[in-house]
């Protein structure tokens, strides 16, 4: 075997076990939310869990900035972490998401919270997948979609319920200007023949129509969604979650 060969091997070796990594990760998280939901269903440990929720957040916050200083420290010592899976960076990544499934909690330790991480979570790790296996349009559309379905499910939530006004405009403002730099970003990506800050971001195929199509959706079930809350919740997130997989099988049908 060639060393091109070899090389391309082991990169492909890489990708493969990175997969593999992440779907064990959200097994772990999963059987972790599934423990806090049994604790949360007795009253003789709900309070221990409410209590010592804020505390696990801070644990894996503290362990996600060692994780940045061991980064930050390989790479000014010149360490090669090519093909490498335990690096700081990678788990800088693991503890920064942990932090904020826990941070999420503690916000708002109730069943509804774990539902929405019990989504969340897998959402995040077909994302990853879409990322190595798929053109890079594709994962944009996945990834504005997913993003989408998040922003409808908070609004519609946090306009019925009505108890944080503050929260519910900033982060209707917050989706709003998100998709409209990415329909900036995506104008001068497809202006400048997919290249964008100087790197080649979409290939020669991507299909701009469709992302644009995909903006345009997403921005109007945020839109409706802050307008008539949970009335049309489901409607909202599960048309933008049935669009991407429509959509997904149109982009496997064309790689094959």
């Amino acid at each position: 075997m060639s060393k091109a060969n070899r090389s391309d091997k082991r990169a492909q070796d890489y990708v493969v076990n990175k997969l593999l990594c992440v779907f064990t990760l959200a097994f772990l998280l999963i059987l972790g939310l599934m423990n806090v939901s049994r604790m949360m269903s007795r009253a003789d440990s709900y309070v221990s869990a409410f209590t010592a929720m804020p505390y696990i957040t801070a644990a894996f916050a503290v362990l996600t900035v060692l994780c940045i200083i061991w980064a930050i420290v390989a790479k000014a010592k010149g360490v090669d972490t090519s093909f490498r899976l335990i690096t700081g960076k990678h788990f800088a990544f693991v503890f920064g998401f942990c932090t904020l499934c826990a941070a999420l909690l503690s916000f708002s330790f109730n069943k509804g919270m774990l539902t929405f991480l019990y989504v969340l979570i897998p959402a995040v790790a077909v994302l990853y997948i879409i990322f190595y296996s798929y053109p890079r349009d594709f994962f944009v559309i996945a990834m504005v979609s997913c993003l989408g379905a998040i922003a409808v499910w908070v609004l519609a939530v946090l306009k019925t319920n009505g108890l944080y006004p503050v929260l519910f405009y900033v982060c209707n403002t917050l989706a709003s200007i998100a998709l409209i730099a990415a329909i900036i970003l995506t104008a001068i990506a497809q202006v400048s023949s997919g290249k964008l800050f100087g790197v080649n971001f979409f290939d020669s195929k991507a299909l701009y129509a469709l992302l644009y199509v995909t903006y345009a959706l997403v921005l109007a079930a945020v839109n409706v969604a802050a307008a008539f809350g949970t009335a049309v919740l489901y409607f909202a997130a599960f048309g933008l979650v049935g669009y991407l997989v429509v959509v997904g099988i149109c982009y496997t049908v064309r790689q094959i």
